[in-house]
């Protein structure tokens, strides 16, 4: 994906808490664009320092747990952390399966995707057919 910037100068050596606007000048998209890498960096550092490398959620403790299914597995649906990134498995994409979540005010899937209905690895590679794999 391209955009247009009209300049990216976030600095994690400078140790910026944030970005203030000044009366009179123009606003742009790089004050913005600044203060969002300020915030996304200091809350990737929180998520590190609080929860460690990587962590599962209390509300969703089968994130991405894999169960043998068959010839495959599937994937645990929910959220964990890892090196402070949050990473969410929504579940099987199906539209007759949608459930409210409450916690978070959205909808999500009720089953757990197989290994081969990852929606962002596609083709999935194939599994190993032999031996002892992890």
């Amino acid at each position: 994906m391209t955009a247009d910037f009209s300049r990216i100068r976030m600095n994690p050596l400078a140790a910026f808490a944030g970005v203030e606007l000044q009366q009179g000048r123009v606003l742009l998209d790089a004050d913005f664009n600044e203060q969002v890498a300020v915030v996304d960096r200091r809350l990737r550092a929180l998520a590190s320092d609080v929860l460690g490398r990587a962590t599962v959620s209390q509300t969703t403790k089968a994130a991405f747990l894999l169960t043998p299914a068959g010839a495959g597995f599937t994937i645990g649906r929910g959220r964990m952390y890892v090196d402070g990134l949050l990473a969410e498995n929504f579940g099987r994409e199906l539209a007759a399966e949608r459930v409210f979540d409450p916690l978070l005010s959205e909808t999500v899937y009720s089953q757990d995707p197989s290994f081969a209905e990852q929606p962002w690895l596609q083709p999935p590679p194939a599994l190993p057919t032999g031996g002892r794999h992890l």
